[in-house]
């Protein structure tokens, strides 16, 4: 196993799902410990990472980061795609994903794994690219939203280049501060 997120359905649960190298993701219910419906099966490659995507419209898609630089969305409630996003080419694998909540209801998923460093991204309800963020020496290894109280949403990035970065989303930029050698990062 590789991967696991909770998701928050609308009908008030929450499942948990995994994902690894089998290429299924399996939706769990916490409380009876029991598997929830059929799984989910990936066409082409194994499951890096996974996040639960909140949209405005009350719904919760279930985001893969698969090892062949795919995202697939998946609505969690249906067990049934949602599309899918590729990031640069499709060739380095998805390792990080991250979910940002913006002011006015929108959402955003980060999705980084490129050798390249650059951390994408997408609007999930439309499937558009947003935005490329360019600021590691090499690919990313973990993503955190970290919302702030003024509405303000940063995103850090951690990276084999052993960098965090802290991103004001409002510039695309890296944010003054400490940005320096790290050994970890939860």
């Amino acid at each position: 196993m590789n991967a696991l997120a909770a998701v928050p359905l609308a009908d008030g649960r929450t499942l948990l799902a995994s994902g690894g190298h089998d290429r299924t993701i399996r939706l769990w219910d916490p409380v009876i410990r029991r598997p929830a419906g059929r799984p989910l099966t990936t066409p082409t490659a194994w499951v890096n990472a996974l996040a639960a995507v909140p949209l405005a419209d009350g719904r919760t898609l279930l985001a893969s980061g698969e090892v062949d630089g795919v995202v697939r969305l998946w609505d969690a409630a249906r067990r049934t795609s949602a599309g899918s996003l590729t990031i640069a080419g499709g060739a380095d694998p998805v390792r990080a994903l991250a979910v940002l909540p913006m002011p006015g209801g929108r959402t955003l998923l980060a999705a980084a794994g490129d050798y390249d460093g650059t951390v994408r991204l997408w609007d999930p309800a439309t499937g558009q690219l947003v935005s490329a963020l360019a600021g590691h020496a090499a690919s990313v290894g973990a993503l955190a939203a970290a919302p702030l109280p003024d509405g303000r949403v940063l995103l850090v990035s951690a990276g084999a280049d052993r960098a965090i970065m802290v991103w004001a989303l409002t510039t695309d930029q890296v944010a003054p501060g400490q940005q320096g050698p790290l050994d970890g990062f939860a």
